[in-house]
């Protein structure tokens, strides 16, 4: 197991970690300086910059994996209408 656990409110969850995102945006444009001009190929890119990427990447991993994990959980309490249970008993 990754450490990835169920959020207690998926919604809730979620909207913390925009909040956390943005509160990113001044930190991303004080970067732009280090990015190399488009025609440029850098062997590495800034340590910064990619430190800051991976850091999101891993983020945005953790959010798809906690919001898919706490549906997997969550519809174990979920009950078909009666109307499926005729259609296939």
């Amino acid at each position: 197991m990754l450490g990835i656990v169920p959020a207690e409110d998926t919604f809730n969850f979620v909207v913390l970690r925009i909040q956390e995102s943005s509160g990113l945006v001044g930190g991303v444009y004080s970067l732009e300086a280090r990015l190399p001009a488009t025609d440029d190929k850098p062997a590495r890119p800034d340590v910064k910059v990619r430190l800051l990427t991976l850091y999101r990447c891993a983020a945005g991993a953790e959010l798809t994996a906690t919001v898919w994990y706490s549906a997997w959980v969550s519809s174990a309490n979920v009950e078909l209408p009666g109307w499926r249970k005729a259609i296939n008993p």
